[in-house]
């Protein structure tokens, strides 16, 4: 149900949808019913010195595009408030079960949240852990450059799907 007078738009959608889609598909639905003309496609641009400084943090821990290696992002504000983030132990047991199969687990992040990465570099050392020290801009290149993405839905993974890295949240 949309209302319109002429300067704002007054929409609505059932309850029933809320729980039912991601909110990205929610918004672009109350856009259909404004009648406003949009996409859900994400884009992130990286710059070429962002791609070149990650680049180069990769090969100081030793890895390359050759390598398996796929980031994690084991934080997250939004999530920590609403208490839904999963427990560092699980991400520990993921990392275990990653590097049994030969994939690097790559810690993403921003320094707010060293001290998990921290914690799980502890307990399974041969993680590389760069969180604190990108650019949002740098983390994205090193998404970008990823055979694959996990970790909560939130930003991160949300480069991650614009950049088209296959992500799990």
């Amino acid at each position: 149900q949309c209302l319109d007078d002429s300067s704002v738009f007054d929409c609505s959608l059932h309850m029933n949808k809320k729980d039912s889609f991601h909110y990205t598909l929610l918004y672009q639905m109350l856009l259909d019913q404004a009648g406003i003309s949009g996409s859900v496609q994400t884009l992130f641009p990286i710059e070429k010195q962002e791609e070149m400084a990650a680049e180069q943090l990769l090969v100081e821990a030793g890895l390359t595009t050759e390598n398996a290696w796929v980031c994690m992002h084991i934080g997250g504000r939004r999530l920590k408030v609403e208490n839904k983030m999963w427990p560092v132990e699980s991400f520990v047991s993921l990392a275990r079960n990653l590097l049994k199969h030969g994939v690097t687990p790559v810690l993403i992040g921003v320094s707010s949240e060293l001290e998990m990465g921290l914690k799980l570099s502890e307990e399974v050392a041969e993680v590389v852990n760069l969180i604190g020290r990108t650019s949002i801009g740098e983390m994205a290149a090193v998404i970008d450059l990823a055979g694959g993405f996990v970790g909560h839905d939130s930003g991160p993974f949300h480069i991650a799907v614009a950049r088209n890295t296959p992500a799990v949240a």
